[in-house]
C-alpha cells in the first residue's frame, strides 16, 4: 500500500475514502486495521466489508467537508431567501412611506385616533425616553452592574444579508 490511512484521511472525507476502498476492493487488513470482533470474508461480501470498515475507522478523523456540503445543500434555499429579502425590502420601504403619509395626514388634521371595522390608527406624539448605557455602568460601577443585571435567554437566530 503506497499511502497510509493517516495520509488518506487528511486528503479525503470519510465518504470519499469508503468509495475509494470499494472501487479498489481494499480491506482494513491492507492498512493494518484488523478487528477481531468483525468476521472478515476477504472482500467477498460488500456488507461484511462495510461493517469491517466501520469498526476499523471508528477512531480515525477524516477531512471535514461540512462547509462544502452545507454550501451545496443550502444554495437553492439561499437563492430563494435572497429573492424574498429583496421583495421584503421593497415592501418595507413602501410600508414606511405609506405610514409616513398617514402620519402627515393625522398631523395636518390633528387626529389622534381613528378606527373603523377594518383599521385602527393611533397617533403617538414624539417624546423622549430615558435609556441606560449598560456598558458605561459596567465600566464605572461594576458592583452595581453585577447586582442589577441578570441573564435572559436568547433564541438561536441567523443573520442574512443581501449584498
Amino acid at each position: 500500500m503506497s499511502k497510509s490511512i493517516e495520509e488518506l484521511s487528511q486528503k479525503m472525507t470519510l465518504e470519499e475514502f469508503l468509495k475509494y476502498v470499494d472501487d479498489e476492493i481494499l480491506c482494513p487488513n491492507n492498512f493494518g486495521l484488523t478487528d477481531d470482533a468483525v468476521k472478515c470474508d476477504d472482500g467477498n461480501t460488500l456488507e461484511i466489508c462495510h461493517n469491517c470498515w466501520n469498526e476499523a475507522l471508528k477512531n480515525i478523523k477524516f477531512k471535514d467537508n461540512a462547509l462544502e456540503l452545507f454550501q451545496k445543500k443550502a444554495l437553492p434555499t439561499l437563492i430563494k431567501l435572497q429573492k424574498a429579502e429583496e421583495k421584503y425590502k421593497k415592501l418595507d420601504e413602501d410600508r414606511k412611506k405609506l405610514k409616513a403619509k398617514l402620519k402627515e395626514e393625522m398631523d395636518r388634521y390633528s387626529i389622534n385616533k381613528w378606527e373603523n371595522d377594518n383599521f385602527s390608527i393611533t397617533y403617538i406624539a414624539a417624546t423622549e425616553r430615558s435609556k441606560l448605557d449598560s456598558k458605561e455602568v459596567k465600566e464605572k460601577f461594576p458592583d452595581v452592574f453585577n447586582i442589577c443585571s441578570h441573564l435572559s435567554p436568547v433564541a438561536a437566530s441567523m443573520r442574512f444579508k443581501v449584498k
